[in-house]
């Protein structure tokens, strides 16, 4: 598992905007399998440390998160995914998360329709120079790139 900072906001976030609570429980529900210290959910869910401090308990005392161990000094807290509540609200995130990830596929589909990637014409004997491929000597490379590293369909076809 990878923990990175926060960067993106979290379907709670979304509609409970700039609230630490939204922004810690979003962390938690993502790495539900996992117990977080403080300093670890402050960083992640992109909270400050004093506003982790209050918020922590008031979602401990609500059942959404528990306390699963002491690691030295650090206090642990997991999503407590055996609360009927939390189970729900992880449900109901994820369903967010979900319709959102749908929402961008359709904008980025839409987006291509209306501004379609180039085709790249080239002189029969010229590298290919979306693919820096050096096998174009008798035909127009006229690929359409779909992802960086793709090979030419001149490439292909002289491959086989």
């Amino acid at each position: 598992m990878t923990k990175q900072n926060k960067t993106t906001k979290g379907p709670l976030e979304k509609i409970f905007t700039n609230n630490p609570e939204a922004k810690i429980l979003d962390t938690l529900i993502t790495f539900k399998n996992t117990d977080i210290s403080k300093n670890e959910i402050s960083k992640l869910s992109g909270v400050s440390f004093t506003h982790t401090l209050k918020a922590i308990p008031h979602l401990e005392q609500q059942g959404l998160i528990k306390h699963t161990r002491n690691v030295s000094l650090a206090h642990m807290y997991q999503y407590n995914t055996e609360n009927p509540t939390a189970i729900i609200l992880a449900k109901f995130a994820h369903e967010q998360a979900g319709d959102n990830l749908q929402k961008t596929i359709e904008e980025d589909k839409r987006r291509e329709k209306e501004n379609p990637t180039p085709i790249i014409e080239q002189e029969a004997g010229q590298t290919c120079l979306m693919h820096n491929c050096l096998y174009n000597t008798d035909k127009t490379c006229t690929t359409r790139p779909k992802m960086k590293g793709d090979i030419c369909q001149t490439y292909q076809e002289t491959e086989t």
